[in-house]
C-alpha cells in the first residue's frame, strides 16, 4: 500500500521533485511520513503559532520536534482505526467551521491564507480529520476516568493564584554566622525607613531582574506575596543566611478562571492516564526511521 501511494506521487510530480517530495522519513505500521508531510505540518505550525514561541527552536530542532509529534499522532491514529473510532468528512468540516468561527474567519479567507503559506487545503483537511479522530479516541478511552470537582478547582486556584505574576525585587543576604536575628531586624527597620542605607560590607545586595513567581524558592514565595510595592519583608531564615526582600514593582496578571483551572486539572490527570496507555501501544507498533532521509 505504501509503495502504491509513493508511486502515485511520482506519477503526478516532475522527475527529481517527486523523488524529494515523496521521500519517506518514517514508516509507522502500514503508513508513511514523507518529507512533503513534514514540510506541510511545519508550514501550518508556523502559520498558527506566534513567532516568539518558535524562536526557541533552531530549524533542525523544529523539524525533529514536529517529526516526533507526527509519529506519535500517527501511532494513536492507527490505534483509533484498529478500534474502529472514526470521524466522517462532515464531522471534520463542522470541526473546521467551529474553529474558524472562534477566530472570526470565513472558510474562503482561511483557504486564501493557506494558499499564501503554500499549504494544500486537502492536506490540511486530512490532518485536521486525523487529529479529530485521535481526540475522539482520547474521549472514549479517558473521559469517564477523569473527574474534576468544584473543590479541586478551588484548591487549584488557591495554590496557583500567583503563578502568572512577575516581580521586581531587591534581595539582601545576611550571613547568619555573623549576625543575630536582632541585628538583622535592626537592618530591616533601617531599610524600611530609607531605601538607600549604608549596608555592611559582608552583606550581599542583589537588584534582581523581573522574575516570575515560580522562579523564586518556595521559602521566599510566602513572604513575597504578602508585600505591597515598597514594602520590606520580615527576615527569612535559610540554612546559612537571613534574607530580606523589598518589592519594587509587580506585574499582576488576570486571575485564573474556573474554566482555566478545570482545563489544567484535566490535562494533568490526562497525562497520568495517557503515558502508560501510549507506551503499551508503542510496544506493538512497527516504527522505522529512514537514516538517509536527509
Amino acid at each position: 500500500m505504501i509503495q502504491i501511494l509513493l508511486l502515485l506521487v511520482m506519477l503526478v510530480c516532475p522527475f527529481g521533485l517527486a523523488d524529494n517530495v515523496a521521500k519517506p522519513l518514517v514508516y509507522v505500521q502500514d503508513s508513511v511520513i514523507t518529507r512533503y508531510d513534514l514540510a506541510q505540518r511545519i508550514k501550518v505550525l508556523k502559520m498558527e503559532m506566534p513567532a516568539a514561541a518558535l524562536e526557541r527552536y533552531t530549524e533542525d530542532q523544529l523539524h525533529q520536534h514536529v517529526l516526533e509529534q507526527m509519529v506519535g499522532d500517527l501511532v494513536q491514529y492507527n490505534e483509533a482505526l484498529r478500534l474502529k473510532v472514526t470521524v466522517s468528512d462532515e464531522e471534520a468540516r463542522a470541526g473546521i467551521d467551529r474553529t474558524l468561527k472562534s477566530k472570526s474567519l470565513m472558510l474562503s479567507q482561511f483557504k486564501r491564507e493557506l494558499t499564501r503559506n503554500r499549504i494544500d487545503y486537502k492536506d490540511y483537511f486530512r490532518q485536521f480529520k486525523q487529529d479529530m479522530t485521535v481526540s475522539k479516541l482520547h474521549q472514549s478511552m479517558f473521559y469517564d476516568r477523569i473527574k474534576v470537582s468544584s473543590e479541586d478547582i478551588k484548591t487549584y486556584i488557591r495554590e496557583h493564584q500567583f503563578d502568572r505574576n512577575s516581580y521586581l525585587v531587591t534581595s539582601v543576604i545576611i550571613p547568619s554566622r555573623l549576625y543575630t536575628k536582632d541585628q538583622v531586624e535592626g537592618l530591616q527597620a533601617r531599610w524600611k525607613q530609607s531605601e538607600s542605607i549604608a549596608w555592611p560590607s559582608d552583606v550581599d545586595i542583589n537588584q534582581l531582574d523581573w522574575r516570575g513567581y515560580n522562579d523564586f524558592p518556595s521559602q521566599l514565595q510566602k513572604s513575597l506575596v504578602k508585600l505591597t510595592i515598597g514594602q520590606v519583608s520580615n527576615p527569612i531564615k535559610s540554612s546559612s543566611n537571613y534574607i530580606l526582600l523589598r518589592l519594587n514593582n509587580i506585574n499582576k496578571q488576570e486571575d485564573i478562571t474556573d474554566n482555566e483551572a478545570q482545563r489544567q486539572i484535566y490535562n494533568s490527570q490526562f497525562k497520568v492516564l495517557f503515558e502508560p496507555w501510549y507506551q503499551s501501544i508503542l510496544k506493538h507498533t512497527y516504527i522505522k526511521h529512514i537514516s538517509n532521509a536527509s
